[in-house]
């Protein structure tokens, strides 16, 4: 379910000091001490501290705290949460250990997660391609040797900072988990932004014939991914390993689903080196153009009303068909040109990237004296 447009925090609220929640207290050890509790971002309706805590055994420990009063709060809250339990399991240290979530005590209807923090080494930069993909063929090899059988994920989870929320899923086959979870991005896509015109019909082509024939038989089990991998949620970290992962929206999916995301292509090419495509083998680049469109889908959620992210999914879409489909309907989409887009009021384009001009005027954490 969408929620409502990306928002940034102002750069002045950045660091200011708030007050920690008692039930959020009551999840770190017995006699720890909170040193400082500071705002650290705010994306869409999600607000996050970084909390400094001086632990019992003297030991000086960071957390994150981050929270949501909105109508989905406990649903998205809860799937970070599980997400990152899920990753941590697989392998420890390629994401933030998570500690706890719930509901706040003092604030009715707000929801929190709990996690340890990792300062990202310089300018929050990317993760090393090479060591990122080491990881993840190693985190997608011990999940595979679980006993879970079904695809999908036991709790809903939330895509682009909170703009879309991905429902529980949990099926027999990858083939009817990939397309419960497509066919809601797409239905939601389309609650959003409203019909477009053409768009149906190749839709469902789509679905009965480009699906089919790519993910019908394919001899995999379910294997963990991360689910939103882009570039801007990697992280370069101190210590071994020396990168991490964060924000997941875990699936347990086909192992090739784990690409497709912004800035990630040297990350796949490394991790085809070290994992073979699934049989067939020739059909890997086709099943990376389809995985890749809930991609395009999440971005037209995120900028509701934008034309440019509108014509991607279309495209993509039409892109897709059009290499397994014979014969009408073959036409092209009646797409809006992208360079009809008008900035929408409080908004600003910067170098190519959206920016918002709007004021975040949420406060989940009471401001500290």
């Amino acid at each position: 379910m969408h929620l409502h447009p990306p928002l940034n925090t102002p750069p002045g609220d950045l660091g200011q000091q708030v007050l920690v929640d008692a039930t959020v207290l009551s999840k770190l050890p017995p006699g720890t001490r909170i040193l400082s509790a500071s705002r650290h971002a705010t994306t869409h309706h999600i607000e996050t501290a970084k909390l400094v805590a001086q632990l019992p055994d003297n030991f000086i420990a960071t957390y994150l705290l981050r929270a949501s009063s909105s109508p989905h709060g406990k649903a998205l809250m809860r799937g970070e949460f599980e997400s990152h339990s899920a990753i941590h399991s697989a392998l420890p240290g390629i994401c933030p250990r998570p500690v706890a979530w719930g509901a706040f005590k003092a604030r009715p209807n707000t929801y929190y997660n709990l996690r340890v923090h990792t300062e990202p080494t310089g300018a929050h930069a990317p993760a090393d391609p090479l060591r990122l993909a080491a990881q993840l063929a190693k985190m997608h090899a011990r999940s595979r040797s679980s006993e879970i059988g079904a695809f999908g994920f036991h709790a809903a989870t939330h895509t682009g900072s909170g703009a879309v929320l991905t429902p529980r899923v949990q099926l027999d086959t990858w083939e009817a988990a990939f397309t419960a979870l497509l066919r809601a991005a797409l239905a939601l896509e389309a609650d959003v932004n409203g019909a477009f015109d053409g768009l149906d019909e190749l839709v469902e082509l789509l679905f009965a014939v480009v699906v089919p024939r790519l993910l019908r038989g394919l001899r995999i089990r379910p294997t963990l991914v991360h689910g939103d991998l882009t570039a801007a949620n990697t992280a370069a970290v101190d210590g071994r390993p020396g990168v991490m992962v964060l924000l997941p929206a875990a699936v347990w999916a086909h192992h090739e689903y784990e690409f497709g995301g912004a800035g990630i292509g040297a990350v796949a090419r490394a991790y085809r080196r070290l994992v073979p495509p699934s049989e067939p083998a020739q059909l890997a680049g086709e099943r990376e153009r389809l995985y890749a469109l809930r991609f395009a889908v999440w971005k037209s959620v995120c900028f509701p009303g934008s034309i440019r992210y509108r014509h991607a999914v279309a495209e993509g879409v039409a892109d897709c068909v059009r290499r397994w489909v014979r014969g009408p309907p073959r036409q092209a989409l009646t797409a809006p040109a992208p360079a009809e887009e008008v900035v929408e009021a409080g908004e600003e384009e910067d170098g190519g990237q959206r920016k918002t001009g709007r004021r975040i005027t949420s406060r989940l954490f009471s401001a500290g004296k």
